[in-house]
């Protein structure tokens, strides 16, 4: 008979890949142990391994269900009726707003990608993958007069510079992470709109 889930199964699944997120970007997903995690979680590893086996499934299932998470969000920007500035506009902060509730799961995606095996890492980098797309094709609906090869460019242009705040960004430092995404949206919509 299978096992039935209970009701605290998804909140104390979603406890553990924060914590394990934080201590991944704060000590480095090769120091974390299992044992930390656990006691991060004021839990005890057999609780901990009733969830995740190993700590590269703690990894796996922070950067899946963050980049899912992205591009969810990213297709409900598209399906709205925005001008081009706004679209550029809504993107920058859809993004911005993204990494900087979830810090740590981010940084945890930008540098840890590389501990996981070859499968999972390929699992990951497709949903890269489709992010760059999403911002491709919004970009495309706010300038369609470049060639299509230079989408996915200026798409890496813009998630890199976004993805790089958060190596450097005070969180609770001089700017907010909404006063970030009006600068960004200020100099990459003015700039991209003009090329």
């Amino acid at each position: 008979m299978p096992r039935v889930k209970s009701d605290s199964y998804d909140t104390k699944r979603e406890l553990i890949m924060d914590q394990a997120a934080q201590l991944f970007s704060d000590s480095g997903y090769p120091s974390a142990r299992m044992m930390d995690i656990a006691k991060a979680c004021d839990a005890s590893k057999s609780m901990l391994y009733h969830y995740f086996p190993k700590k590269e499934n703690i990894l796996y299932a922070i950067l899946i269900e963050h980049m899912e998470e992205v591009i969810s969000e990213i297709n409900g920007l598209v399906t709205g009726n925005y001008d081009a500035a706004s679209l550029i506009g809504k993107f920058v902060n859809l993004f911005v707003q993204k990494t900087a509730k979830a810090r740590a799961r981010h940084l945890t995606a930008m540098m840890d990608v590389k501990y996981l095996p070859e499968e999972q890492q390929s699992d990951v980098i497709a949903l890269e993958r489709e992010i760059v797309k999403l911002a491709g094709n919004i970009l495309r609906l706010a300038n369609p007069k470049l060639p299509d090869r230079e989408y996915n460019l200026y798409a890496l242009m813009l998630i890199g510079t976004i993805n790089s705040m958060d190596l450097w960004r005070n969180p609770e430092g001089r700017y907010t992470a909404e006063e970030m995404a009006d600068i960004y949206t200020n100099i990459f919509a003015n700039g991209f709109m003009n090329i």
